[in-house]
């Protein structure tokens, strides 16, 4: 599965942009106070963001990286 996606870095630019969305709005609504806030709401919130984020970099790297990718 991760070989398959590596060769689709487009799956993985839109995985990452969902977890940076994610890692984004759960903060949002914590601090509007639509959701209660917990110390693990808020670790799995960071952690959305830094793994969207390093998703979405592999993603444009693999994308960009090699001859023809764009």
């Amino acid at each position: 599965m991760v070989r398959s996606m590596l060769n689709k870095p487009r799956n993985l630019i839109v995985a990452g942009a969902v977890l940076l969305l994610v890692g984004w709005i759960v903060p949002l609504l914590i601090v509007l106070q639509m959701m209660t806030p917990t110390f693990l709401l808020g670790f799995m919130s960071y952690g959305a963001s830094v793994v969207g984020l390093a998703l979405g970099l592999i993603g444009i790297f693999t994308h960009f990286g090699r001859p023809g990718g764009h």
